[in-house]
């Protein structure tokens, strides 16, 4: 079975949010981002599955820009296989249609089984995007769950519908669960998880669904040039370290040092001669 989770990296609910200068957005400089903690309880959901099925795999889906891979890393390190980063600069801009479109593409090109998500982002809070995903994928789905049982080709979730009703329904694979509080207790990401996490495959996709190419190589060095016929080969002139020090013209090597060393040995002579002159001194006032 793959298990499938969609992530979204957000502000820390702490974080003191501003507008940036042209009311175009917020100021990103010194913003704490973490996974949205509704989708921490999908995250969770998922690996319990996995660990009750057996022979399954958890992939991680995120859109946004390139630190949303530090979210992923955050589930990876919590226990999911792999990842799936929708970071290309053709997916900016995106409203909640936009992004659930690209995200019910990469799930059908991973051919999930069963996705989890959280019932909504702590940040723009539409609590829309799993509907619409599973809306275009034709896929069953139900919201706010806050109970889930795994039973062969279905699955048993229970929600609460006010008034102190809670709703049971049964649900056939694929389908799609948005995960609330209540559902189960999101586990903490342990030391080798995180070490394990930087290892574990992150694919990309780019608008169309190819997979992002990498930076092109760097250009070859060019070719050494050959030596002429009969003669040794041409000799580059060696650039001046950065220790070297320049002399003025027509002075010879060495010439410097000579010089200094001259200057100490009259220095050292006038000192010898001033402290003989002030001991004779000395001598004769006693």
């Amino acid at each position: 079975m793959k298990i499938g989770v969609l992530l979204k990296q957000v502000p820390d609910s702490e974080t003191k949010v501003r507008v940036n200068g042209d009311a175009t957005g917020i100021e990103e400089g010194d913003i704490k981002w973490i996974v949205s903690p509704y989708d921490e309880y999908a995250v969770e959901a998922a690996i319990q599955l996995k660990e009750k099925v057996g022979d399954s795999e958890v992939v991680v889906l995120s859109m946004g820009p390139a630190r949303c891979l530090d979210a992923a890393r955050t589930a990876l390190a919590m226990g999911a296989d792999r990842a799936v980063i929708l970071d290309d600069d053709g997916f900016a801009g995106s409203d909640t249609l936009g992004v659930a479109r690209s995200l019910a593409a990469a799930i059908s090109k991973e051919e999930l089984d069963v996705v989890f998500a959280g019932c909504q982002a702590i940040d723009g809070d539409s609590g829309a995007v799993p509907q619409m995903t599973a809306a275009l994928l034709e896929w069953p789905h139900a919201t706010w769950i806050n109970s889930f049982e795994h039973e062969g080709e279905t699955a048993t979730i229970k929600r609460n519908v006010g008034g102190g009703n809670v709703e049971v329904a049964r649900l056939r694979y694929p389908a799609l669960f948005s995960c609330t509080k209540g559902l189960n207790e999101p586990r903490y990401a342990s030391l080798p998880g995180i070490m394990k996490a930087k290892r574990k495959p992150v694919a990309r996709y780019s608008p169309g669904g190819r997979p992002r190419a990498g930076r092109p190589p760097p250009p070859p060095p060019p070719p050494a040039r050959a030596p002429p016929r009969g003669g040794a080969a041409p000799t580059t002139p060696r650039p001046p370290s950065a220790t070297s020090v320049s002399r003025p013209p027509g002075r010879p090597v060495g010439s410097s040092r000579a010089s200094c060393a001259t200057r100490f040995v009259s220095s050292s002579r006038r000192c010898v001669k001033r402290r003989r002159s002030s001991r004779a001194r000395k001598e004769i006032q006693i």
